[in-house]
């Protein structure tokens, strides 16, 4: 039996579909502060740009085998960057296809010197342990994979080294379920709470990064940001049944996605591999607007949107 998820208001940890009853598990929140003008500068972008000190840096990639299929062949880049000091983690997807930003980014770790890096800016509660992050907190990063929410991931460039390429599919890597998947993204509880110059998200914690979809488009794609395009779309599992309606989907610039779905028209399906991130859109109207409205909506399940990495050439609606 699958799940419809048609909601867009908060559902509590335990959802009841009839009498049918799903316990989530439940995690400590995670607390994320963030000033006004940096929700202001990226909530309308795919990417960002910042200089990057590298700590460490995985040698290589695990890579999916058959014994294996949740290793998703990407290397961890543990540091901090210059334009949101907190722990953050910039992650090359498909490293193996990227030799040249692999070691260059082997060959930069600990050095001290700082490196531009590229690439999707993503706040997601996966891998918080700490439960407070904010810019200026004291940062101690010991490993590849430190405390934290704040992520560049996936890289689209290191130093010069274009990694665009690294968008596709992963071989012999397992997605995600998106019945799964997406059940997990709508119930994650949140509460926003708007200041003068940050606003803070708190959030409760989940994973799944890397779902397999289908996306039916309700629109043109025709909402073009700086750095890509973003057009609103319909959930659908890989064999076509809709799971939730109208969420946000972000293609990157340069990408054969953002290729292929600007080909695209209102109606018209695709499948394609994404990753959840936090909607910094839905955070400024939640914490402006709409809390002026209904101040309600500040403890609405957590906003988010969907990046879209890869596309399978399947721009069937059902299979």
């Amino acid at each position: 039996m699958r799940l419809h998820l048609l909601w867009q208001h908060p559902i509590r940890a335990t959802v009841a579909f009839g009498l049918l009853v799903i316990a989530l598990p439940v995690w400590a929140d995670i607390v994320l502060t963030l000033p006004n003008d940096f929700i202001e500068k990226y909530k309308n972008r795919a990417t960002i740009k910042t200089d990057f000190t590298i700590h460490f840096a995985h040698p290589s990639p695990k890579k999916p085998s058959p014994s294996k299929p949740s290793n998703d062949g990407d290397i961890h880049i543990s540091g901090v960057a210059d334009e949101l000091p907190m722990p953050a983690v910039a992650e090359l997807m498909n490293a193996a296809t990227q030799p040249k930003a692999l070691k260059f980014a082997n060959q930069m770790k600990g050095t001290g010197q700082k490196v531009s890096i590229t690439g999707v800016w993503r706040f997601w509660p996966e891998h918080g342990g700490d439960d407070r992050f904010f810019p200026g907190m004291t940062i101690d990063i010991t490993n590849t994979n430190p405390d934290h929410i704040f992520e560049i991931h996936p890289t689209t460039e290191i130093g010069s080294i274009e990694t665009l390429t690294s968008f596709a599919p992963i071989p012999g890597f397992k997605p995600k379920d998106a019945t799964d998947a997406f059940q997990r993204y709508e119930n994650i509880r949140a509460r926003i709470t708007p200041g003068a110059g940050s606003t803070s998200i708190r959030m409760g914690s989940v994973g799944y990064n890397y779902v397999k979809f289908r996306i039916r488009l309700r629109e043109n794609p025709e909402h073009d940001i700086p750095d890509g395009v973003s057009v609103f779309a319909d959930v659908k599992e890989v064999d076509g049944e809709t799971l939730q309606r109208k969420r946000r989907m972000v293609f990157v610039a340069g990408t054969k996605a953002e290729t292929a779905v600007r080909n695209l028209r209102t109606g018209d399906c695709m499948l394609v591999l994404g990753m959840p991130r936090l909607n910094l859109s839905l955070v400024a109207w939640r914490a402006g607007p709409g809390a002026a409205a209904d101040p309600d909506v500040l403890a609405w399940n957590l906003p988010y949107e969907m990046v879209i990495l890869a596309d399978y050439k399947d721009n069937r609606c059902e299979v």
